[in-house]
């Protein structure tokens, strides 16, 4: 992928202003206690005499931490219990709830008023009737206490639905009321009103509860991702927010002030890993601002005053690993009088956060036609040099802001429009009215021609990709080597042109209705990056996870990549074949499931080359599943009568595998219908298999300045590594004759000269490969001796 200089400095320079103002602002770590275990909830208690404690559920039971010095936490209490990865808690006065999934403990009920002396708990089994079934209260997933009430959730009883006891002895909760299924893995009560968070059915329900014996319905509302977690109201009981525990899902705002007519308002997601499988967790609410407990990202805070415009403004990463899955953040309590804010997270222990509350910077507005005052839906609104993107919605209407005050300048852009560019002041607590009109630009024809370099005789069939921030145009030549494209608005494009059997090419340029017609001149050989789609086949018969030509999305599991993040970084364009696009955050929702998928490549003519070598780049990745991963990616090369094996991957490389080059002569027999496939498998009984293939070249040693010597020649020079990352050393042949200013020359793949180091005496050198070596192959000379070198460099 070839990056323009000058947007390279650019964006280094928004990355540091990015990074010193949102991994970590307006939340302060007083501090961290870790965990032998893995962590779970947490919720607060405040004692009688003011001071404030965690209660930390962990894997094995739960963890009882004083805060009388937020910046020195200490264990009091540890209650063994079960096993398990769920508890979750509530208090009530000086009692404490606590529940656990996928075990048997029942109801938890802990005395806090006996913390410091002789502590009394015991848990709470009592046998119940739920909707006409009769069982012990066994397990509970969720708990949430209002009033003199306690809702369980997610429980053995009622198919999981909330049923609702009363607290007028704490000590022994009675069963006053239930809703009726579906299951309920989380609830939030204020008053009468009970939401029901519907995870597997995707929806919130909201129930008058006035009557607890006989709950009434009042209205449903599906979430973004259809996996609502779970919701907490406003203060004012207006506006109630909700998360999907999905990849990549938003935290969602709606108008409930009226059931009938349920209206969403907003969606937000984190900007700087947008797409790349950040799972929000939980909700919770603090006089209008957002708590978000938000697993890899951390702790966010977000401003909910204008539901209609969710604005982050603070933040605190707990777990800086780039990561996606069910790790960091579980749970937050933001409501002790301190002010102090406590996080578990599953990973890293308990944080001890001090919150700086500060309201939003709101940019809003309108944008229109300049010419017929229409409204533009689409338009890209860009806070410049900070993270912050929103598009305008149908009506026109634009809502953004950004956490940090201060003066930006904003880019309005939409594709067939002039963009414009404004300087504004956003200030804390101010919502900054912006109403824009687009003057549309007219649209041109563009055309131009591809031909043969060594020949100046026109290619037909050779791709044309345009693509720039805003616009994507596609083009195919005709017997002429001429191609068009009806319809195009001035930019600065990457143009790409290639054919199969040729070097794709990029050109950066300003096209315009003055442009003239570009010649695009194409040099014979097989070189694919991928960004163009010169004829790569697929077939097998798994029922996922098949090879696609596409922008990888970046997974990972335990601190490792599964797929990668991008293609690789020195190539064309950013994409490569992957098995499998359509991932969505999770390493098993579209990795090669049932089968196998086969990777064919046209065909190749290597009847005229004199010594070719075949190289690639490779990725693969087998974990997970049942029993040892016995999953594998073969390469295969082919001449129409016979097949060779070039490789086989079997152990998970977790990157891109260092350049694979082969000479093809050893393998199999060059001739013109040659062509290579990339078979990927999942065998029974099945595990998480990903792979990736990406710069598929072919070299002829003979491009060389002279020829290449014979490997078997004793008189060879031994150059190694080889592939070499930065330095290598050469062994000289026993013979060797030092020829006073004779250098070792080095050459790339085309004949070109790189550089040329001199050569001593001694029979063993070595050499430093310099910052003009980047990666592929190169041929090394001494006096007329010419041999090949791979250079890889991460």
């Amino acid at each position: 992928m070839k990056i323009n200089f000058t947007l390279l400095v650019l964006w280094l320079s928004f990355t540091q202003v990015w990074s010193q103002t949102l991994s970590s602002y307006n939340l302060n770590q007083l501090s961290q206690r870790t965990y032998t275990q893995e962590l779970s909830s947490i919720w607060g208690w405040t004692s009688p005499q003011g001071v404030e404690y965690a209660i930390v559920g962990t894997t094995t039971g739960t963890s009882i931490v004083s805060l009388a010095n937020p910046a020195a936490p200490v264990q009091v209490q540890f209650i063994p219990g079960q096993n398990t990865i769920w508890r979750e808690m509530k208090t009530y006065g000086n009692y404490c709830y606590l529940g656990c999934d996928n075990c048997s403990e029942g109801l938890l009920i802990m005395d806090m008023s006996t913390l410091t002396s002789t502590f009394n708990y015991f848990y709470y089994k009592p046998r119940l009737t739920v909707n006409g079934d009769t069982d012990t209260l066994r397990s509970i997933h969720t708990l949430y206490v209002e009033g003199s009430y306690l809702y369980l959730g997610g429980t053995n009883l009622n198919v999981g639905e909330v049923i609702i006891m009363s607290l007028a002895n704490p000590l022994a909760p009675n069963l006053v009321g239930f809703l009726p299924p579906p299951y309920a893995h989380d609830m939030f009560v204020r008053g009468d009103t009970i939401y029901s968070s519907h995870i597997y059915d995707g929806y919130f329900s909201m129930f008058n509860i006035a009557n607890k014996s006989n709950p009434v319905l009042i209205a449903t509302q599906n979430t973004p991702s259809n996996f609502t977690h779970n919701s907490w109201l406003t203060d004012n009981s207006r506006a109630l927010f909700t998360t999907d525990e999905r990849a990549n899902a938003f935290v969602a705002s709606y108008d409930v002030s009226n059931p009938s007519n349920i209206v969403e308002l907003d969606r937000w997601e984190t900007f700087e890993t947008r797409g790349t499988g950040v799972i929000p967790h939980n909700v919770h609410v603090l006089n209008d601002f957002i708590v978000l407990a938000h697993y890899t990202n951390g702790v966010t805070i977000l401003d909910g005053r204008r539901p209609d415009n969710l604005v982050e403004v603070g933040r605190f990463d707990t777990y800086p690993v780039n990561q996606t899955g069910f790790f960091g953040v579980w749970g937050v309590y933001p409501y002790f009088n301190s002010g102090i804010i406590i996080a578990s997270d599953i990973n890293t222990g308990l944080h001890v956060l001090q919150p700086t509350y500060s309201r939003a910077c709101w940019l809003e507005g309108n944008i229109t036609d300049t010419l017929t005052n229409a409204a533009l839906s689409g338009v890209r609104v860009t806070i410049n040099t900070t993270p912050v993107f929103e598009d305008s919605r149908l009506n026109g209407d634009y809502k953004t802001g950004y956490g940090i005050a201060g003066t930006y300048t904003v880019t309005y852009s939409k594709a067939g429009y002039y963009p414009k560019t404004l300087t504004v002041n956003l200030q804390s607590n101010i919502v900054n009215i912006q109403n824009v009109q687009l003057m549309p630009m007219i649209a041109f024809g563009f055309s131009g021609q591809v031909l043969d370099n060594q020949t100046g005789l026109p290619l037909a069939n050779a791709k044309i990709l345009m693509r720039s921030d805003l616009y994507t145009h596609t083009s195919t030549t005709n017997a002429a080597g001429n191609f068009s494209i009806p319809s195009v608005f001035m930019d600065t494009f990457e143009v790409f042109a290639g054919k199969w059997g040729y070097k794709t090419i990029l050109q950066n340029s300003i096209i315009s209705s003055s442009t003239p017609s570009p010649v695009y001149r194409l040099d014979k050989g097989y070189r694919d990056e991928f960004i163009l789609d010169l004829g790569w086949t697929e077939s097998g018969n798994a029922t996922s996870g098949s090879w696609e030509r596409a922008v990888s999305e970046y997974l990972t599991y335990n601190n490792q990549a599964v797929t990668p993040d991008t293609d690789l970084s020195f190539d064309l364009g950013n994409q490569c074949y992957v098995t499998g696009a359509n991932n969505n955050g999770s390493i098993s929702a579209d990795d090669i499931d049932g089968g196998n998928t086969i990777l064919r490549s046209p065909n190749f003519d290597l009847s005229n080359y004199t010594t070719p070598y075949l190289s690639y780049y490779a990725w693969f990745v087998n974990i997970l599943g049942q029993g040892n991963p016995n999953d594998s990616m073969i390469v295969r090369i082919h001449n129409g009568n016979t097949t060779a094996v070039l490789a086989v991957y079997r152990t998970s490389t977790f990157a891109w595998t260092p350049i694979q080059n082969f000479r093809v002569a050893n393998y199999i027999t060059p001739n013109a219908t040659m062509y290579l496939t990339v078979e990927a498998f999942d065998r029974s009984p099945g595990h998480v298999v990903e792979a990736a293939f990406d710069l598929f070249e072919i070299v002829d040693s003979a491009a060389a300045p002279t020829a290449v010597s014979s490997f078997e020649n004793e008189k060879d020079l031994v150059i190694y590594p080889n592939p070499s990352k930065d330095i290598i050393t050469i062994d000289f042949p026993q013979d060797f004759e030092w020829i006073e200013n004779q250098n070792l020359e080095f050459y790339d793949a085309l004949g070109r000269w790189i550089t040329a180091y001199p050569v001593s005496a001694e029979k063993r050198q070595t050499f430093v490969l310099g910052s003009n070596f980047s990666n592929g192959l190169y041929f090394v000379r001494y006096g007329n001796q010419t041999y090949p070198l791979q250079v890889y460099k991460q």
